[in-house]
């Protein structure tokens, strides 16, 4: 994902296991790791609601899984 400091292969793992190993000299940031597993969540909600029309609602329902528990949340409910 653009942006994220997790790797492809930490990705890979997070979805696979829901967890993520780092070599010590990463830094990852905790959001990103937060916001890729809501991408998990987001992607599985869509395949569920594919033949819904998409409207305003749907779109920031969408949202706030990606953003569910990450620093960003705070920023947007206001």
């Amino acid at each position: 994902m653009e942006g994220s400091t997790l790797t492809a292969k930490q990705t890979a793992q997070l979805f696979a296991t829901g967890t993520y190993t780092t070599d010590g000299s990463e830094q990852v940031n905790p959001d990103d790791a937060l916001e890729t597993r809501n991408h998990f969540a987001a992607f599985r909600w869509i395949l569920d609601h594919a033949d819904e029309p998409v409207d305003r609602d749907m779109v920031c329902h969408l949202h706030a899984i990606l953003k569910q528990g990450t620093r960003q949340v705070s920023e947007y409910a206001a």
